[in-house]
């Protein structure tokens, strides 16, 4: 028997119907302003372990094209105007991003990260 989501209004019509997993969302991390380079940074949340991370970057005045990716999906690259992340890995519980900066200087950049 197959398993899912129905979710339905007050009227009785379907407004929302999954048959796969439901995201849930960890926390939000901070890159803070840098010059050009490339750079690491890791999040550790012991929750990773409950699914498939993911990360999602805010787009702001420095962005555009904001993609998300996840393990499973072979963790496409996602590059805005201001930086690109080309390496993303999860080791236990410990999300490594690598990125490059393509500017002297970025301003902070907000990533919100979590689980499917």
């Amino acid at each position: 028997m197959a398993q899912g989501l129905q979710v339905f209004n007050e009227e009785g019509k379907i407004v929302q119907d999954i048959t796969d997993r439901c995201s849930r969302v960890l926390g939000f991390f901070k890159i803070t302003s840098r010059g050009e380079g490339f750079y690491t940074e890791t999040i550790t949340d012991d929750r990773f372990n409950e699914g498939l991370p993911f990360v999602i970057p805010f787009q702001n005045s420095t962005t555009f094209g904001v993609s998300w990716y996840t393990s499973d999906n072979g963790w496409q690259p996602i590059t805005s105007s201001a930086c690109s992340f080309y390496d993303i890995f999860l080791n236990g519980n410990t999300l490594t991003l690598k990125f490059r900066v393509w500017r002297n200087n970025i301003p902070e950049q907000s990533i919100m990260y979590g689980v499917y």
